[in-house]
């Protein structure tokens, strides 16, 4: 086996293995819990959950095309096919494309991120430009056995995801999740016919009542404090404002 190759598997054993153990805890836990863990736990959870997104990103969109492309023998089929000339210029249109659309994108994203179909097609030039030269490179290397390309294999897919990542994040609306609450008395509580849902990391449940939507309005009881809280979302009482107008 390539020595490029045992790198390669030796740097995606423990990611592949990490992948489902990190996605698992992301997604056991329900939106109220996310809101109610500490800054310092919300953000390793977001920085799960961004890392999650990353490697997949680039199993997707590069180590899938360059493997497949390497399978079909595609470097060899373009030799056989292309003159020595038009084969390197078809490269080196390819970087030069790449490396413009690179600066270009990065205008657009900061300028023009509300129009999602221009920064998407730039994004979409970015990524076809440099597998036209990044996936012969990869087969190249492979071929030779070498990996003093492997720097540049590595970085290319790196620089590329995050300038999607950024471009997703500056195109994604920030909006305001956190619910709107007040402290209720304990009376307040058992006067409520309340279902325990579930608890949260810190020990308070999150209960619904039975005969409300539970995206209308739910509690947060620490039962030990003695401290109730009513939540209702935000998105909620915007549309009882609606309602009333």
């Amino acid at each position: 086996m390539p020595d490029i190759i045992k790198i390669i598997l030796t740097a995606l054993i423990p990611i592949v293995f990490a992948i489902p153990i990190m996605f698992l805890k992301f997604i056991h836990l329900e939106e109220v819990d996310l809101r109610f863990e500490t800054k310092i736990n919300q953000a390793k959870l977001n920085f799960n959950n961004n890392i999650i997104k990353y490697i997949l990103l680039l199993l997707a969109l590069f180590l899938a095309p360059a493997i497949g492309f390497h399978a079909i023998d595609g470097l060899t089929l373009l030799k056989k096919h292309l003159s020595k000339d038009t084969f390197q210029t078809i490269l080196y249109m390819g970087l030069l494309v790449f490396l413009l659309s690179i600066i270009v994108t990065s205008l657009v994203i900061e300028k023009y991120s509300h129009n999602t179909k221009l920064v998407k097609t730039f994004i979409s030039v970015i990524l076809i430009s440099c597998l036209t030269f990044y996936c012969p490179l990869v087969s190249s290397a492979i071929n030779d056995k070498s990996i003093s390309t492997l720097p540049v294999l590595i970085a290319l897919p790196l620089l590329v995801n995050l300038i999607i990542i950024y471009a997703a994040y500056k195109m994604t609306p920030q909006k305001d999740n956190m619910p709107l609450s007040r402290i209720v008395s304990e009376d307040y509580i058992k006067e409520l016919d309340l279902v325990h849902s579930h608890m949260l990391n810190d020990g308070r449940s999150v209960l619904y009542d039975r005969y409300r939507n539970k995206k209308a309005v739910f509690y947060i009881c620490d039962y030990s404090a003695k401290v109730y809280l009513e939540l209702i979302p935000v998105q909620n009482t915007k549309e009882e404002e609606k309602e009333e107008h």
